[in-house]
């Protein structure tokens, strides 16, 4: 296995260790850790692409990682595309304007970053199949929205994360 990819996945289990899934109760490594696996197979898979998808939340959910931190240990490939997928906090907490924010950031990212951000999206919705009903419809129609955005990047990719939200 390539070193920058045990070094990513190494830094995503140290800095996401004691943190735990919203909805599930489940170590967090695990979500990045099946992004990451999806990554491995998927054609435009490439060392720094499957480092990226181990990394994709750690400026998001992690306390004192930078992005100069990332280009320092990864490189610029992987830097790059974990700021692609790093949503802004923004909006004084207003929830809607931030995802129309986070629609409109990720219709300007590289081909690459949106097929992770699909494959992200499909290991949140699949995890979200139990639990607060209220926030699962939310977050799909958000996913619906998001996903048209998303859908020139993979179309298989598009119809899974489609299939599992629409009725």
């Amino acid at each position: 296995m390539n070193d920058l990819i045990i070094r990513a996945a190494q830094f995503a289990a140290i800095h996401h260790y004691r943190q735990s899934r919203k909805y599930t109760s489940r170590p967090y490594i695990t979500h990045p850790n099946r992004v990451a696996m999806r990554a491995a197979v998927h054609p435009l898979a490439t060392p720094e692409f499957v480092a990226a998808a181990f990394l994709h939340d750690i400026l998001e959910d992690c306390e004192e990682i930078y992005l100069t931190d990332l280009y320092g240990s990864f490189g610029e490939v992987v830097g790059n595309l974990v700021q692609e997928l790093t949503n802004v906090r923004s909006h004084n907490g207003d929830r809607q304007l931030r995802k129309l924010g986070d629609r409109n950031r990720l219709s300007q990212v590289s081909h690459e970053a949106k097929v992770l951000k699909l494959i992200d999206r499909i290991d949140n919705v699949r995890e979200l199949k139990t639990g607060d009903v209220e926030f699962r419809t939310m977050y799909y129609q958000e996913t619906i929205l998001l996903a048209d955005i998303l859908r020139d990047a993979d179309e298989e990719l598009y119809q899974e994360l489609i299939g599992f939200v629409t009725p």
